[in-house]
Parts: structure tokens; sequence; C-alpha cells
């Protein structure tokens, strides 16, 4: 509930904010050899994380549009990832992105293919987040759509990091101006 009141008050009096939807990653349905193998993460050595070598992939898991969306400004899909050497190379990730509209309103049709590359920090567990650009960002049309996404690691046409290359997790950023919406189903805003 105070986290409710203090999002309201932020709205308020800023207007729009920028908000995460996020969502973790899953290997299920994908095969043992495309998938990012189990690694030691961290400088403690008490936890694992996936190590993207280039072609593996896995899938996220799928993002509901939320009803504080503002119809048709942008959502940037993100990775936070991390290295544990201090090679400088380029990593590159690749998402496919399939979606629809919910409410018996669309097909889930044919996916698009976009790509973001970031050099590495150069140092061990250096967390890192690789956004689309503008023109690739997403636009939201309205609530209840669901945007599904695959993670790839793929080369980046030039020399590959050769550390071990962890996606810990991929979200969305997106404005928001409102709490929610009027109606929980099209016409959502009336």
């Amino acid at each position: 509930m105070i986290r409710w009141i203090a999002n309201a008050l932020t709205t308020l009096t800023h207007g729009t904010v920028w908000k995460d939807n996020v969502a973790p990653l899953s290997a299920a349905g994908v095969p043992a050899s495309s998938a990012p193998t189990m690694r030691v993460f961290g400088p403690s050595g008490a936890r694992e994380e996936r190590a993207f070598a280039v072609n593996d992939y896995l899938f996220v898991q799928p993002f509901h549009v939320n009803h504080d969306i503002i119809p048709g400004a942008k959502a940037y899909p993100h990775v936070h990832w991390s290295t544990n050497g201090t090679s400088t190379a380029t990593v590159k990730w690749e998402f496919q992105i399939l979606r629809a509209l919910g409410h018996d309103q669309a097909n889930f049709a044919a996916s698009t293919t976009v790509y973001v590359e970031q050099a590495a920090g150069g140092s061990a567990w250096r967390h890192m987040v690789a956004e689309v650009s503008d023109e690739d960002a997403l636009t939201l049309v309205e609530p209840d759509e669901l945007i599904m996404i695959t993670l790839k690691r793929v080369t980046n046409g030039g020399t590959d990091n050769s550390d071990y290359v962890f996606g810990v997790t991929v979200d969305l950023h997106y404005q928001s101006s409102i709490i929610g919406t009027v109606n929980k189903a099209p016409n959502f805003y009336a």
C-alpha cells in the first residue's frame, strides 16, 4: 500500500515516470546443446548463473503489458549481464520478439529480431545493461499485450569476448503517467 501511494505521488509530481517490467530467463524447452551452461557467478563463488557462449539462447518468461502504460509510448528491452574476466571485447545480444494484443484482438505474428552490442566493462563481475536503441524500441499499444522474447548471444563479427558471459535477466523500460486503467478489458480508457 505504501509503495502504491509513493508511486501515485511520484506520478502526480513528475508527470511521467520510468518503470521496469521484469521477467526471468528460462531454459525450459531449449535443447541442451543450445542452452547456456551453469557456471560459478560472482566473487564469492557461492552462486551459479548461466554463461552464454556464442549462439546459446534462453527464453524470457512472457512480459504482460501493465495497465499503467502510456499507449503509443516506447518500451526498451534490455539485458542485464556480466563477465568473469577483464576482456573489453564487445558482446552482441539478439532479441527475437513475438507479440500479440490480448482479449481475442490479434494473433501472434512472425517474430521480429533486434540486436544490441556493448563492450564489456573490463573488470570481473561488472554489472552491464545493454538496451535496444530508440529505433528498435517497441511501441506499446494497450494493456494485456504479451511480449515474448528469446535472448541469444551472437557473434559480434570480430573478436568475441572470451570470458564467461552471463545473461542474468531481461526487462523492459517503459514510461507511465497513470496508476492504472479505468476498465480491465478493452476499451481500457473509457
